[in-house]
């Protein structure tokens, strides 16, 4: 039989030089070759059997190798009497594998005997024999005689190996009748008897029976799987409901098969499946590697879930990724993403009430020093303020909330609420917080809402040392980390306290949602760390941590496009200037 080499004489000779001369090791062989993960068993094969045989057993041979029944015995009883390993002796007497030799051991051992082998490959690809069935009986006869030697039974009469065995085998089952060829001579309907006809129809009807009985059990069992209703949902929860629904056919064609005896062939065309992709699955089992990440999936889900009931669904995927990180859980916030989708846990949806500005006259404004520079390099150097408005869901009655919030770590220095949306709301939030650090002397930006043009109000930020920031006319992105945290809070209030039916529920839920925005809601610029860690951290340090914000790519490259338009611009005014200085002198 030929075959392909799969490394050439010369790169073998070469490499056996190399190992045996010392100028590389077998791992360098290996990987110059590009072999795989045993390829340097192989290479001290190699030299071994060239310091015993020389070149000439790395030439290619067309066939397998001739042994004589005399030849086995003998390297059997070299390997019992301890001569050699089954490798060393197929080195020594070039057999080409080992495990050749081991095969001859296991065989003498079992009182099998070892036989004459010649591959004679003339008689695996020779033409078929066409006979009639006399002939063919002849051909059998005188292969049973000869103690079942298909091989020399083909030699002798021509014809392959594979014909000689199939009609011997055929006619030591079914007798003479098997020898006749029946192929295309169906008998016709004319030819047919009144019975013959009666039991082909039946026969028919009983196929088509079948074949509707298993369509019938097999596509309503997948009829619940439908293909519009999985376009719908998102990658993850559609890859495992296919996944899970393919287990689920494979089971049932399995079960089938046993309890009903059905055909696997069949049953697969029916329900679309490929043969080989069931076979697959009915003979595979996991590894211990996907055992042990199936169950650390189910311990990070069953964490997820017990969080996710704990807030009433408040995180989303990168919290909920900052949150099990805090806790020890080591994944991705991808494993995170796919958990939360299998298992439908959704972050609840932010409540958006219509904006209502009541313009009033300024008694002072302030420039606005801030300038969107939100960074910070350390904690009570920039404040922000505001005031937010919600309401009592069954009374519809309004409470205001005024937070002043660090810059630094986005931490609440102080938060009020009220009845009311007056100047003492914004000054009881300033005076709180100056309490709460009475040594701060920090920029204060906010809007221009009445509250903060309030001279009294001025003069209560110059009496702490404090300046005054203000946001631009109708840019209410100036004060965009307030507003953030704002909305942010008010998530968090109306998804874990959902049932709030007075002021005073909603006020002790203010309060609670507070101590967990503090405390238990990890922030993604926060390096997943909460406001209340990093507080804590900053002011046990005399260093303190860099939190910078990464500016958004699109506005990056939004405000690079802008700058590189304006450049040009500038740069084809100044060069029309230059070629045209008399028109532009007229001009003027």
């Amino acid at each position: 039989m030929g075959r392909k080499a799969k490394y050439t004489k010369e790169q073998k000779v070469k490499a056996c030089e190399d190992y045996l001369n010392g100028r590389k090791s077998a791992e360098q062989i290996r990987l110059e070759l590009n072999m795989e993960k045993y390829g340097t068993r192989l290479v001290r094969k190699w030299a071994k059997s060239y310091r015993l045989n020389g070149h000439l057993i790395f030439d290619h041979k067309s066939t397998n190798n001739k042994y004589t029944k005399e030849f086995k015995e003998m390297i059997v009883q070299e390997y019992l009497l301890g001569h050699g390993s089954s490798e060393d002796l197929a080195v020594q007497y070039g057999i080409c594998q080992d495990n050749t030799v081991s095969s001859w051991v296991r065989k003498y051992n079992s009182h099998i005997e070892l036989k004459d082998y010649d591959p004679k490959p003339e008689v695996y690809m020779a033409d078929t024999l066409k006979v009639n069935k006399e002939k063919k009986i002849e051909i059998i006869q005188y292969c049973i005689d000869h103690d079942h030697d298909y091989k020399g039974t083909a030699e002798f009469y021509g014809g392959n190996y594979a014909q000689i065995y199939n009609w011997v085998k055929k006619y030591e089952s079914k007798g003479e009748d098997a020898l006749e060829d029946r192929r295309g001579k169906r008998k016709s309907k004319e030819l047919l008897t009144d019975l013959e006809k009666a039991q082909r129809r039946i026969a028919e009807l009983e196929r088509m029976n079948k074949r509707y009985q298993m369509e019938n059990e097999l596509l309503k069992k997948d009829k619940a799987f439908e293909k519009n209703y999985l376009a719908r949902l998102p990658k993850a929860k559609r890859i495992y409901l296919i996944k899970k629904q393919k287990i689920k056919n494979y089971s049932l064609i399995l079960s089938l098969h046993k309890n009903r005896k059905w055909p696997i062939n069949e049953m697969c065309l029916i329900m679309n499946i490929s043969r080989s992709a069931y076979y697959k699955w009915l003979h595979a089992s996991p590894s211990q590697k996907q055992l042990d990440k199936q169950h650390e999936d189910e311990r990070i889900a069953s964490r997820i879930k017990e969080i996710s009931s704990s807030n009433n669904s408040l995180f989303g995927t990168m919290t909920m990724y900052y949150t099990l990180r805090n806790e020890g859980y080591r994944c991705g916030h991808n494993r995170v993403y796919r958990l939360m989708c299998i298992n439908d846990i959704k972050s609840s949806y932010r409540r958006r009430s219509k904006y209502n500005y009541i313009k009033s006259n300024a008694e002072h404004t302030a420039e606005n020093i801030l300038n969107r520079d939100f960074n910070t390099t350390g904690p009570n150097q920039k404040w922000c303020t505001d005031v937010t408005e919600i309401k009592v869901p069954t009374t519809g009655e309004k409470l205001f909330i005024s937070p002043m919030i660090d810059l630094y770590d986005r931490f609440p220095v102080a938060l009020e609420v009220s009845d009311k949306n007056d100047a003492a709301l914004a000054n009881q939030t300033l005076d709180n917080a100056h309490n709460a650090y009475p040594e701060a002397t920090p920029l204060v930006h906010s809007d221009r809402g009445f509250a903060y043009t309030r001279q009294i109000y001025r003069s209560k930020l110059e009496g702490y040392g404090m300046s005054q920031s203000m946001s631009r006319v109708s840019k209410c992105i100036d004060n965009g980390v307030c507003e953030g945290f704002q909305g942010q809070f008010k998530d968090i209030l109306f998804i874990m306290y959902p049932n709030n039916t007075s002021k005073e529920e909603i006020i002790q839920a203010i309060n609670g949602t507070l101590d967990y925005y503090i405390h238990y809601y990890p922030q993604k610029r926060l390096n997943g760390k909460t406001c209340g860690q990093v507080r804590k951290e900053s002011l046990e340090q005399n260093e303190y941590a860099q939190y910078p914000i990464v500016p958004a790519a699109r506005y990056v490259r939004y405000w690079n496009e802008i700058e590189r338009k304006q450049k040009h611009q500038k740069e084809m005014i100044i060069e029309e200037i230059k070629n045209n200085p008399d028109q532009i002198g007229m001009g003027c």
